[in-house]
């Protein structure tokens, strides 16, 4: 049987990678990954990857100013703030798919939305490449967008917008 990922890791490795990062109040799980109860702050270590699989993180979890060219295992979901900005990534795949605070993706290359995000606060972007006509919609559109996009086929492969698309998902949810 071929290991996952997550598995590589056992339950020492992972308690002493969670020592190196200050990780504190975790519980390991079957799988190994792990579930954090309050803030993971791994921001600033030049990371090339997450040096964990997250599962639920309670509080904020910032991976920013490092040099991560994938979100993978990222937390399912953040019950604070989610910070990935100023990394090399070009997509949002392994991204959590519930943040219950603001999501910060500033300064990456990403140029469209490739899954899909419950965003319960503010989504900031600056810096990064999507479409011109992103920059202009409320926070109430971004929140639809960054849901439901990927199900209205919004963005294409190049990054532009179909805009009969997009009317027509804001129509759909009366915005």
């Amino acid at each position: 049987m071929i290991k996952l990922f997550e598995q590589f890791n056992n339950e020492q490795e992972i308690r002493e990678i969670c020592e190196k990062y200050n990780i504190k109040n975790y519980t390991i799980n079957p799988d190994g990954s792990i579930d954090v109860n309050g803030d993971v702050y791994i921001s600033g270590y030049r990371l090339s990857k997450l040096p964990l699989m997250f599962d639920n993180v309670s509080g904020d979890f910032s991976c920013g100013n490092n040099i991560l060219t994938t979100l993978e295992g990222s937390p399912k979901w953040v019950g604070g703030d989610f910070d990935c900005h100023r990394n090399n990534f070009t997509s949002l795949n392994g991204c959590p798919i519930i943040i219950d605070g603001n999501l910060y993706i500033e300064y990456n290359q990403i140029s469209l939305i490739d899954i899909s995000i419950k965003v319960k606060g503010n989504i900031v972007f600056t810096g990064c490449n999507f479409d011109y006509r992103i920059e202009s919609l409320s926070q109430d559109k971004l929140r639809i967008l960054f849901e439901h996009g990927v199900d209205y086929n919004i963005f294409d492969k190049d990054g532009s917008i179909n805009n009969s698309r997009l009317k027509r998902m804001f129509s759909d949810f009366n915005i």
